[in-house]
């Protein structure tokens, strides 16, 4: 009997260490805070500043595009309203918006894309923000569910930090859920960390894994613009990714999670191998001395 009571207590062990190990390994994606159901409504703040050489600006585009094309699958659609907002000295409306029903809405949005004529000038934040404000109160998605995120690009420094920061805050109470950043070369990542939303502030640079966005905003670095598709592709497949039952599930996080399964599987396995072995000693033993 004891015998067996110490195979018991072994291979509780062991499973409570694989369960355990199973929760780390899903801790990795973090609380995915989509309601189910729910759509994302992504606005892309372009900055277009004469600060970006011409051939810069062809790279944002095309890195862009290509990263959508990455990020988004079928299981998206009917889920995901994506809006281009480039600013310079100066802001309007959306120049591109286009909700993402099927392949042919996302070629439509990037020929958009692809279109965009770099305005050249100054470098007002405080002008793409107030853009969005107007936008988020003329058009918004209006489900109880769905969830705003802007995705803030830029390879400078604000005309004025304090009316950007304030305008930010503005977009906030207006209906802004997450306020995030792709900051490329120069750009002051100080800043864009203390104006991303929600979460603490400043909201971390370049973090491993990166977090939800509708619970911690972040900013994401790329040295050049060409750089800038890696930086891009990565950030948008942690929240544009597959729809499972309604929740946006980040892809590379989901590998790690499948990762950390398999592992813990494995170790299962072997752990129960070792004590089967014990075990089996251990009654033999007893046999022969029976």
């Amino acid at each position: 009997m004891k015998k067996i009571h110490f195979m018991s207590v072994a291979l509780m062990a062991i499973l409570v260490t694989s369960i355990g190990g199973l929760q780390q390994a899903s801790a990795i994606m973090g609380t995915n805070a989509l309601p189910s159901g729910g759509s994302i409504d992504l606005y892309e703040l372009l900055d277009g500043s004469g600060s970006i050489q011409s051939g810069d600006w062809t790279l944002m585009k095309q890195g862009l595009v290509n990263s959508l094309n990455a990020a988004v699958t079928s299981a998206d659609y009917g889920k995901l309203r994506i809006s281009v907002i480039v600013f310079a000295s100066s802001a309007g409306a959306p120049s591109c918006q286009q909700s993402i029903n099927s392949a042919a809405d996302l070629t439509t949005l990037n020929t958009c894309i692809l279109a965009l004529v770099q305005p050249g000038g100054g470098t007002c934040m405080t002008c793409a923000y107030n853009s969005l404000i107007t936008e988020l109160g003329v058009s918004p998605l209006t489900g109880a569910n769905d969830r705003s995120i802007v995705d803030l690009v830029t390879d400078g420094v604000p005309n004025n930090q304090g009316t950007t920061a304030t305008a930010v805050t503005t977009a906030i109470a207006a209906g802004l859920d997450s306020n995030i950043a792709l900051g490329v070369g120069s750009a002051n990542t100080a800043f864009l960390a203390s104006i991303t939303h929600p979460g603490a502030s400043p909201g971390p640079i370049d973090p491993v894994p990166l977090p939800d966005p509708l619970v911690q905003g972040f900013v994401v670095t790329a040295n050049s613009f060409a750089d800038f598709e890696a930086a891009m592709t990565e950030k948008l497949g942690g929240f544009v990714g597959t729809v499972v039952g309604g929740e946006l599930l980040s892809i590379d996080t989901t590998a790690l999670i499948l990762a950390g399964a398999q592992t813990n599987a494995v170790w299962l396995l072997s752990a129960l191998a070792v004590v089967g072995s014990v075990a089996f000693g251990a009654l033999y033993i007893t046999s022969k001395k029976n």
